[in-house]
């Protein structure tokens, strides 16, 4: 069927969206620029299997309110892997290139990711997840190794 929009074939569903109808690359992209962290699908003809915002062109731009920031270049910014509620996504990360920009790292804990170093960050953690992190230690006395592992499954 075609999409919303008119321009091509909806092949793609967001599976943690309510009420997710089919959309095209380009409109479920945009649609998920706020929500970068949901678990995407494609039509293979019979089925749908997993696919990532990343291999679609989606992008997580810090500063700006999450539109990308007019003083970096193109496609300066690197691949992060992310740590989520819902599984291990690697999306291309661009930060903010203003002057008097805050440090990369100031920018991932502004939009409430965790950085796994101080210099360079290529990992980091959700707040989402290391609250449901903290709750499940708490209450289930699980490790942190099982915790991870059930994350890794998810994903």
């Amino acid at each position: 069927q075609p999409c919303q929009c008119g321009n091509v074939d909806a092949i793609y569903r967001c599976v943690d969206c309510f009420h997710s109808s089919l959309l095209c690359s380009t409109c479920i992209v945009a649609t998920h620029t706020l929500n970068p962290f949901h678990r995407l699908e494609t039509w293979r003809g019979t089925y749908f299997s997993r696919v990532s915002l990343n291999s679609l062109g989606g992008t997580i731009h810090l500063g700006h309110g999450g539109q990308r920031c007019p003083n970096i270049l193109p496609l300066s910014g690197r691949h992060i892997t992310i740590v989520h509620t819902n599984g291990i996504h690697t999306i291309f990360t661009t930060f903010c290139g203003c002057l008097g920009a805050q440090l990369d790292l100031l920018q991932l804990t502004g939009a409430r990711l965790f950085p796994a170093t101080v210099d360079r960050p290529d990992t980091v953690l959700t707040f989402a997840f290391l609250e449901d992190l903290h709750i499940h230690v708490l209450t289930s006395k699980k490790s942190v190794f099982d915790h991870h592992s059930a994350i890794q499954r998810l994903t």
